[in-house]
């Protein structure tokens, strides 16, 4: 929810972020168009003041590298969300460039109770970003929110903390998205079903289900054991068990279930030079492959251990067909995680 003190069309025309940085028309609507929410809190100062009052139930992460072009769109579609619920966002930025901590730093002056930036010392590609959310969070629930993705609709926070405060056996809640490149939009998922319950047996096989990063609310359920565990893979040859937001989802999913909307509300914007597209199609498959056979050994309860060997071993298939299109390091590799997992069959 937008707190704070009514904008005109006028002002907003004015406003030094959205000026400064030739932001795009979208963005100016996003707050045109919900404004009308501050005329409500002036009407019901109960609402208000109980709202200052509160402490954050939600976290929303945003990593943050030379995004000038993208991120405010993606802060205005969260700052457009009507919401009885008071959260925080944290921007972390590794080295910008450009005008991205410029920009994150403009909204920290603006909305103090809301932004916190957090600047690395050096670029650390990203790497370290996962460790310092995991172990920083303290709000009963989080997200991350890619600087390039954003929302569309503007009760998305208010449906999923609804959701997850009325089913504590529930530690997710995403929703299907659209993913935007090359100017071609599509739906992730293409089910008729309006809503699903993903659990950890289900995921990522046989369901498949793409719970995208910024479509993805957490509860935070990160344990001490658990963090000493991630923490000690920092830099080891098992860090790619912890790697994105597939990490992220099968840790939640050991701990509940998953609530997922069959909606459109989120955008993920894909990119060529993304981490994941990068990689061809026979790179992807052993990407899926290692991180599931390094999370066999993460896990403690011979049920996790046995579904991670299943979808292990079904990538392990799926990379054979595309074997052609792994170097050198990843064939090695390959040859090593096919001993042990046809042993396990």
């Amino acid at each position: 929810m937008r707190l704070f003190k009514k904008k005109n069309k006028n002002s907003l025309k004015k406003n030094p972020i959205i000026n400064y940085f030739n932001t795009k028309l979208l963005e100016i609507e996003f707050q045109n168009k919900y404004c009308a929410i501050y005329d409500r809190l002036e009407k019901n100062k109960d609402l208000y003041s109980k709202y200052l009052n509160q402490e954050p139930i939600l976290t929303i992460c945003m990593p943050a590298y030379n995004g000038q072009n993208d991120i405010v769109r993606a802060l205005e579609s969260i700052l457009m969300q009507e919401t009885t619920y008071k959260y925080k966002i944290w921007i972390f930025d590794d080295c910008s460039t450009d005008n991205t901590l410029k920009i994150a730093k403009a909204y920290k002056e603006k909305y103090p109770d809301i932004f916190e930036i957090f600047e690395n010392e050096k670029n650390e590609c990203g790497k370290t970003v996962g460790y310092k959310i995991y172990n920083s969070v303290k709000t009963k629930y989080w997200m991350n929110v890619d600087q390039d993705d954003y929302w569309l609709s503007k009760d998305k926070m208010q449906r999923f903390l609804d959701f997850l405060e009325s089913h504590p056996d529930y530690t997710m809640a995403s929703s299907n998205i659209i993913v935007k490149g090359n100017n071609v939009f599509h739906k992730v998922y293409n089910g008729d079903e309006k809503c699903i319950t993903v659990t950890f047996d289900e995921y990522p096989v046989p369901k498949g289900i793409l719970m995208q990063t910024s479509a993805t609310m957490y509860r935070n359920v990160f344990t001490k054991e658990d963090l000493d565990l991630i923490n000690s893979y920092k830099g080891k040859e098992e860090e790619p068990a912890i790697w994105g937001d597939t990490f992220r989802n099968i840790y939640a999913l050991s701990k509940g279930k998953c609530h997922y909307e069959n909606s459109i509300d989120s955008v993920y914007t894909w990119t060529e030079s993304g981490t994941w597209s990068k990689l061809n199609e026979g790179q992807q498959e052993f990407y899926n492959l290692e991180q599931m056979y390094l999370l066999i050994n993460f896990f403690k309860k011979p049920e996790h251990k046995k579904q991670m060997k299943l979808c292990a071993q079904y990538y392990l298939k799926r990379t054979d067909k595309k074997i052609h299109m792994l170097n050198e390091e990843e064939l090695k590799k390959l040859e090593k995680f096919k001993k042990v997992l046809n042993n396990a069959i």
